[in-house]
């Protein structure tokens, strides 16, 4: 609306905000998990037969998903994939493709818990917690191809899947599986390719157990270099560890069926991006991780965004903010503005900071404010942690927009926006 935009200022440093994505890339790792014995690296991904002498089940692992295929009685069961680490992580039963239902383990939602015990070149042993059993299950490496041709030939539920159909790989159901075996393979070294773009993000997020962002130069591509030169990096690194602290556990979102996607990755003009959920120590609920490559040979990391989700409380985020609201609502605008950042001051008096200020105070909306999003971002070589909130009373809605910079050590005011909704 005219007469509302009229009165609306903007006070920020930069006029097109980068949003920073945290990104690094593939580096020399021994263990994901760094108080882990076991180097569990090899055994992440791929496919394996089960050390079951009563049937012949097959595993796929990718990212996201665990198929077992039990090729003897007929039928798959899905699970998702929570991890902790590369040795350590979580199996939530999905779905069990069999019509006999005595042939159902598991009901959905039903959690096993994984534990590496013991490796050797070719397998991997695991302790397994379901419910109050715990048991021993050896997973030997296998030829994906023997997998492949099972889940084409025989899985009636994956061959009817229309997502699975729109892939390159359904020219091959069924009957012509046998001659197209060298078309077949290639579409496995596809997903091989998909797999070396996974590990990559294992180690994004091995970075993050850490709380340690200090490597990105060394393995983030050129546009992600000029947007955050080392200063931003130190405030970007800073920022997450004040605000999350180290990644606990994440899964990838979405149960990927077909080949383009068989990762847990979407494919874009710009490069794959992976999606993930998280979890992290200093929060309480779930974080959106997304790590986007680029589009070449080379896949280095674009960008990476670490954000918490509306609901999610972000302890770090209220301190920051609660002078600010103090003062807003007992209308002591001079301290707001004396305590502000130069690069604030730089852009706006008093006087037009005193304006802005007492039109949001006036709304009479500071008792409703409610946290939308966070996240961190840079203009010129300097970093920026952007906040806005939601202020909403009787049918009313304002998106106010707090940006912070670290200054002397200490966070302060940067920028100040707001607008009708």
């Amino acid at each position: 609306m005219p007469g509302q935009c009229g009165r609306r200022l903007r006070i920020y440093h930069y006029m097109r905000q980068t949003i920073l994505t945290l990104a690094f890339f593939l580096s020399a790792i021994g263990s994901f998990g760094q108080n882990s014995i076991l180097d569990c690296k090899a055994f992440t991904f791929g496919d394996f037969v089960a050390d079951n002498p009563q049937d012949s089940v097959y595993i796929f692992r990718d990212f996201s998903s665990w198929y077992e295929l039990h090729t003897q009685k007929g039928f798959r069961n899905t699970f998702n994939v929570i991890w902790t680490d590369e040795c350590h992580f979580s199996l939530v039963f999905e779905s069990c493709s069999a019509k006999d239902k005595s042939l159902w383990a598991f009901r959905k939602g039903d959690t096993l818990s994984y534990n590496a015990v013991s490796l050797t070149h070719t397998s991997i042993t695991f302790s397994v917690t379901a419910n109050t059993k715990t048991y021993q299950q050896m997973l030997s490496r296998q030829d994906g191809l023997d997998v492949w041709e099972y889940m084409l030939t025989r899985d009636v539920e994956l061959k009817a899947d229309l997502s699975f159909r729109e892939d390159a790989m359904a020219v091959f159901l069924p009957d012509s599986i046998r001659k197209n075996l060298p078309n077949l393979r290639k579409q496995l070294m596809k997903a091989s390719f998909h797999q070396a773009e996974a590990e990559q993000v294992v180690y994004v997020l091995s970075l993050l157990k850490q709380s340690d962002i200090s490597p990105i130069n060394a393995i983030a591509s050129d546009d992600f270099k000029r947007a955050t030169p080392p200063a931003a990096m130190a405030d970007f690194n800073e920022y997450l560890r004040n605000a999350y602290g180290k990644l606990v556990s994440y899964t990838v979102i979405g149960r990927p069926v077909n080949m383009s996607s068989l990762y847990g990755v979407t494919v874009s003009p710009k490069g794959p991006t992976y999606v993930l959920d998280a979890t992290f120590e200093k929060v309480s609920g779930n974080v959106q991780v997304r790590v986007a490559l680029t589009n070449d040979s080379t896949r280095k990391i674009q960008t990476l965004n670490v954000q918490a989700g509306k609901s999610t409380t972000v302890p770090f985020i209220e301190s920051l903010t609660k002078d600010f609201w103090s003062n807003l609502k007992d209308k002591e605008f001079k301290k707001i503005y004396k305590g502000s950042a130069q690069v604030f001051k730089d852009q706006a008096t008093y006087a037009q900071v005193k304006t802005l200020l007492s039109v949001i105070e006036s709304t009479g909306q500071l008792d409703s404010y409610k946290l939308s999003s966070q996240q961190f971002a840079t203009e010129g070589g300097i970093g920026f942690i952007s906040i806005q909130y939601l202020l909403e009373k009787d049918h009313k809605k304002i998106v106010l927009s707090l940006n912070y910079t670290r200054e002397n050590g200490d966070y302060k005011l940067a920028g100040l926006y707001y607008t009708y909704r």
